[in-house]
C-alpha cells in the first residue's frame, strides 16, 4: 500500500526520508524484519551496513536545514502551519519542464522533510506496515 507523503509523520515519515537520502529498506530471510541499508556515500565512504530502524530526522531541525540549503528548499510560515517548495525538473518528451513541488507541516522540520520526500520520491511513497 503506497502512502500520501503529505500525511507522514513520525516513524514513516523517517522511513520515507531514509529512502529519498539513499537507503533501501529490505526484509531479511533470517529474522523476517524490515531493516535500512545505507550506501557508504551517505557515511564518509564508510559502510554503515545495517540498521533495524531509519534516524528520527522527525526531530533533527539541523539535518533538515542542511537539506534545504543544498535542494534549495523554500520555506515560510502560513499563519497555523509551514510551507516548504522547492522546484524539480521533469521530462516531457522533447523537452524539460520545471515543476513545483510544495508540503505543508506542523514545524519547519516536517515540511521540509515532507517537501523533500515529495521532490525525490513522489506525491505517494510505498512504506511497509511494520515501519508506520
Amino acid at each position: 500500500m503506497r502512502d500520501q507523503v503529505q500525511y507522514l509523520i513520525g516513524r514513516g515519515l523517517n522511513a520515507a526520508v531514509a529512502i529519498a537520502l539513499g537507503a533501501k529498506i529490505v526484509k531479511t530471510p533470517e529474522s523476517q524484519s524490515w531493516m535500512f541499508r545505507w550506501p557508504p556515500s551517505l557515511v564518509n565512504g564508510v559502510d554503515p551496513g545495517w540498521s533495524l530502524q531509519a534516524p528520527d530526522y522527525c526531530n533533527d531541525g539541523l539535518k533538515a536545514m542542511q537539506v534545504l540549503e543544498r535542494e534549495c528548499i523554500g520555506l515560510e510560515c502560513t499563519g497555523h502551519c509551514w510551507e516548504a517548495y522547492t522546484a524539480i525538473e521533469v521530462a516531457d518528451e522533447d523537452f524539460i519542464v520545471p515543476q513545483f513541488v510544495s508540503q505543508t507541516g506542523p514545524t519547519p522540520t516536517i515540511a521540509v522533510w515532507r517537501c523533500f520526500v515529495t521532490s525525490k520520491l513522489g506525491d505517494e511513497v510505498e512504506i511497509p506496515r511494520e515501519l508506520l
